[in-house]
């Protein structure tokens, strides 16, 4: 009988006995066995040895699936991170889908798979509806609408870009975060924003708009090479326009 069931009449009445299940006993002890020691391999180092013991439990539907679950995604958070760095991007993906098989609802996986996708293996359409699928799930997703704007403007596409640009700065009144909101995150992602919208001001509107802007933001944010690097590139392409008039 399941724990959460209420007994039928006839179960009220069954010897106390019968409802002790040593099998079930004996399978929460050993699971609860094999996480420790999954949780024991992770903190060692053996982050494939720590999966393949997770990944068992989840797979035979373990009494404690959960706990198990959650002990498998700290390690494919390592492995990602693993593989990312040997540019093995094809087990990056591999690994973050099987997170989402995990989670499904989880906003980092999703977003890091688009991301490699699209910025480590150049699949462009494949990244692109991966993008889509994140922002219809979460359509407060800012480095969500961030990468769809960062292809539509690698497509050419400017109007395109424009309306995912406006969503993105739109979502930060109610941001769902992929990654945990630290300074640095924050401040990433809002360059990005600040520097996409200076280069679709200059494509879309008088080149000089998006220096403006770029000289604005840095008059009183200092300290962003990443936006000074933005600023020096217009100003280089704006030298290179013929004068107005001519």
């Amino acid at each position: 009988m399941n724990f959460q069931e209420r007994p039928s009449e006839k179960e009220t009445h069954d010897p106390l006995m019968f409802y002790v299940k040593h099998e079930m006993v004996q399978a929460i002890i050993r699971d609860a066995e094999s996480c420790d020691y999954a949780m024991e391999m992770f903190h060692k180092g053996d982050y494939q040895a720590a999966y393949e013991i997770v990944l068992n439990l989840v797979r035979n539907n373990s009494p404690l699936i959960e706990r198990a679950k959650q002990i498998a995604i700290r390690v494919i958070d390592e492995l990602v991170d693993e593989y990312r760095e040997e540019e093995n991007y094809e087990r990056v993906v591999q690994l973050l889908n099987e997170w989402l098989s995990l989670d499904p609802r989880a906003v980092y996986p999703a977003v890091a798979k688009a991301d490699v996708l699209w910025l480590g293996m150049g699949k462009v359409e494949e990244a692109k509806r991966a993008y889509q699928g994140i922002v219809k799930q979460h359509p407060h997703c800012v480095e969500a609408w961030i990468g769809l704007t960062q292809i539509a403007l690698a497509q050419g596409r400017l109007k395109q870009a424009m309306r995912h640009l406006r969503r993105g700065w739109l979502s930060l009144s109610q941001v769902e975060w992929a990654t945990l909101p630290t300074k640095e995150v924050v401040v990433n992602i809002l360059e990005s924003l600040y520097a996409l919208t200076a280069r679709l001001l200059s494509l879309t509107d008088d080149p000089d708009e998006g220096i403006k802007l770029l000289e604005a933001v840095l008059s009183t944010w200092e300290g962003s090479d990443y936006l000074q690097q933005e600023l020096e590139s217009l100003r280089r392409i704006s030298d290179r326009l013929p004068e107005r008039g001519e």
